[in-house]
C-alpha cells in the first residue's frame, strides 16, 4: 500500500441516514401516479366492466364509455374551431380597420348605386355600409362636411348632423356601420329603413355656397 493512498471517508449513522433520503426524493424514485393515470383510473371506477381484468366486460357500459370519449372529442374539435374562427375573425377585422372609411374615390352617385345594387341582391350589410358612405361623400361634395383621413364614422355623423340635422338618423347609422363593418353584425330591418330617411335627408340639403381662401374652404 502506497504511505498516500485514499481511503474515502465513512460516513456516520446520521449522516448515513440523510444521504439515504436525499436520493430516495429524487424523482425517478416517486410511485404517485401521474394525473392522466388518475383520470383512467376514475373512468375505470365508474365503468369497472370496461377493464379487462375485473371480469367480462358488460357491452352496455363500453358503450357508454365509448360515447363519453365521442362527446369530448367532438367537444374539444368544436372548440377549437371556434378558437381558430375567432382568430380569422379578428384578423379580417384589423385588415377592415386598415382601410379607409370615407376617403376612397367613388363619389356619392357611384356609392348610392352600389348601396342599391347590394339591397337588390339581399346584402344588407353592404347596403347600409354604401349608403353611410354615400351620404358622407355627398355632405362633402355640397360642403356641408369635410372629410378627413382617418376620419370615423361616429364624427362623420357628428359633423354631419350639426350641418344638416337628423342627429338620430346618423348617429344609428353610424353604430350600425361600426356594428357590421368591425364586429361582423347584420343590418336589421330597421337599420335599413333609417339608412333610407338618412339618404333622403342628405339629398334635400341644399349645397352649401362656399368660397376657397388659402386652399380652405369656408362656407357662407
Amino acid at each position: 500500500m502506497f504511505p498516500f493512498e485514499f481511503v474515502p471517508p465513512t460516513p456516520d449513522a446520521d449522516e448515513a441516514r440523510a444521504l439515504a433520503l436525499a436520493e430516495l426524493a429524487k424523482g425517478r424514485y416517486d410511485t404517485r401516479p401521474s394525473i392522466i393515470t388518475i383520470i383512467l383510473r376514475k373512468i375505470g371506477e365508474l365503468f369497472p366492466r370496461v377493464d379487462p381484468t375485473g371480469g367480462e366486460p358488460n357491452p352496455i357500459n363500453t358503450f357508454l364509455l365509448f360515447g363519453l370519449v365521442t362527446l369530448l372529442v367532438i367537444a374539444g374539435i368544436i372548440l377549437l374551431s371556434r378558437i381558430r374562427g375567432r382568430g380569422v375573425t379578428l384578423r379580417a377585422a384589423s385588415t377592415r380597420k386598415a382601410q379607409p372609411l370615407f376617403d376612397d374615390l367613388r363619389s356619392s352617385s357611384e356609392l348610392f348605386a352600389a348601396a342599391d345594387k347590394a339591397a337588390a341582391q339581399g346584402d344588407w350589410n353592404r347596403c347600409l355600409i354604401e349608403r353611410y358612405r354615400g351620404v358622407i361623400r355627398l355632405l362633402d361634395e355640397r360642403a356641408h362636411v369635410n372629410v378627413r383621413p382617418g376620419m370615423t364614422a361616429l364624427e362623420a355623423a357628428r359633423d354631419g348632423s350639426k350641418a344638416i340635422g337628423g342627429t338620430p338618423e346618423f348617429y344609428e347609422c353610424a353604430h350600425w356601420f361600426n356594428k357590421i363593418y368591425y364586429s361582423d353584425g347584420n343590418a336589421s330591418r330597421s337599420a335599413i329603413v333609417t339608412s333610407e330617411r338618412l339618404v333622403a335627408l342628405a339629398k334635400a340639403a341644399k349645397p352649401a355656397r362656399h368660397t376657397r381662401v388659402k386652399n380652405d374652404l369656408v362656407t357662407t
